[in-house]
């Protein structure tokens, strides 16, 4: 089994916010490290451990608390002992008793070790390595000494990286992993649950691109929301979630006749008569379905969305007229079906099982709702646990939808779109339950989602590597 390099940062944050500390996981890795040290190494042996500040130092750092009486372990910190972000890690390394060597004295160091471990840069870091490391690298790799990387090699996947001799990699290989570019790979268990891959958490917003500085309007998202006038407040409910999610335009298509109740819940979207599909490809991503009702007239608007290639989930009557019209096309559809619309959908009882046969023989996402939902494009299945029993009131369904799209149309993909959406809405649900217990209406879970969502990011990016 491998996983790509996002799936292990994701992983990692999980484990974090179900478990409570990386700190067992850590220990673990040191552990595996060490075995492999002494495997490379003899009794006396100079082991030179060049660190970062995040994980992996933690990992070189573990492994030296269980090597100090059987290795000459020397340290090397570019950025300081202090920079190190656990503050566990600093502590275990203080009880070492061991003086770091100064970062200007790398050379030196390389030269007279017999083995150099790679503690630099972690999944947590994408892009090339700055200027000070990408110079350790290069020292490193030309100092013909052996090199064990932790978990991957630093700079991996870039032009500046290290060649490791032997790569300890933590649970499982990285997608891109060669024995060229890693060494003899070793494939460590370090204690994470095996069905923790397949559950929801924060750490999918990692997959959530914050807007630069430079950008201007209409370079973060814009959705397109086809709704019916028959049940107004799923189209409101729609759009107001997604706004919530930091999108720069979303335009509703629906009734002329609703457009001022919409526009007296936010100015921010953009009503647009349901025939007028002009423009409708100017949007990044589509959301087809709530209140819509089922007619001809529907059917063909659908037929011509679809036809526009855009990411799109299908909702509600979205979901019925899919079944009745059976359209097709080359790029796979979010479905957002409950139990009753998956039955109507596929012809086949609502299970786990049934999801993931549907969506292989498609190619469209399931995000199947209920009290855990089950995500699923036919390769993998993923569990989004939470939520609780208020959220069956109406509207959680088209807020859901309302935030599945509007992260399509941020450019995330169709899979990881629908497991943090699914994640984001539960977790909205939890925290308006411990604010006002069960008597939270929809509008509490809107205006809550950009708290939430400031919660995701700092507990996603405050422990980098």
């Amino acid at each position: 089994m491998t996983i790509s390099v996002l799936d292990s940062r994701i992983l990692d944050i999980n484990y974090r916010y179900y478990y409570g500390s990386l700190d067992p996981i850590i220990h673990n890795a040191g552990v595996s490290v060490a075995e492999e040290i002494q495997k490379l190494t003899s009794p006396g042996s100079t082991v030179l451990m060049i660190c970062g500040t995040g994980n992996k130092a933690g990992d070189a750092i573990n492994a030296a608390a269980l090597l100090r009486d059987k290795r000459n372990l020397k340290f090397i910190f570019p950025r300081g002992v202090d920079h190190i972000k656990s503050e566990k890690t600093r502590s275990i390394f203080e009880s070492l008793k061991i003086d770091p060597i100064r970062a200007e004295r790398i050379s030196e160091a390389i030269n007279a070790s017999d083995l150099l471990v790679d503690a630099l840069l972690g999944t947590g870091i994408t892009g090339k390595p700055s200027d000070d490391y990408a110079r350790i690298i290069s020292l490193m790799n030309g100092s013909g000494k052996p090199i064990l990387s932790i978990d991957l090699p630093s700079g991996f996947g870039t032009e500046v990286h290290i060649l490791p001799k032997v790569t300890v990699t933590m649970h499982a290989a990285k997608e891109g992993m060669t024995v060229e570019n890693s060494g003899t790979i070793a494939i460590k268990d370090i204690g994470i649950p095996g069905d923790l891959v397949n559950t929801s958490g924060p750490g999918y917003f990692l997959t959530y691109p914050i807007p630069e500085a430079g950008s201007h309007k209409g370079m973060n998202g814009k959705l397109g929301i086809f709704a019916g006038a028959r049940y107004p407040g799923a189209a409101i409910v729609s759009a107001l979630g997604a706004e919530k999610i930091g999108l720069d335009l979303i335009h509703l298509y629906t009734d002329p006749s609703i457009g001022t109740l919409v526009q007296g819940y936010s100015p921010f979207v953009i009503t647009v008569p349901s025939a007028d599909l002009s423009r409708s490809e100017e949007n990044d991503s589509l959301l087809i379905g709530p209140g819509n009702g089922m007619n001809e007239e529907n059917d063909a608007i659908m037929s011509k969305l679809l036809s526009l290639d855009k990411p799109t989930l299908l909702d509600a009557d979205g979901i019925k007229t899919l079944y009745r019209c059976r359209f097709t096309r080359r790029r796979p559809l979010v479905v957002t079906p409950h139990r009753k619309e998956f039955e109507i959908l596929t012809g086949m009882e609502a299970t786990e099982e049934n999801a993931f046969s549907y969506a292989r023989k498609t190619g469209n996402i399931v995000l199947l709702k209920g009290k855990a939902d089950i995500i699923t494009d036919g390769k993998r299945i993923i569990h989004s646990p939470g939520g609780n029993a208020r959220m069956t009131m109406g509207g959680t369904g088209d807020l859901l939808a309302g935030i599945v799209a509007s992260l399509l149309a941020k450019g995330i993909d169709e899979l990881h779109a629908s497991v943090l959406g699914s994640f984001l809405n539960k977790k909205i649900g939890e925290t308006a339950f411990l604010k006002q217990s069960y008597w939270f209406g929809i509008m509490d879970m809107i205006n809550l989602i950009p708290e939430t969502m400031a919660w995701m990011y700092h507990f996603c990016y405050e422990t980098r590597d």
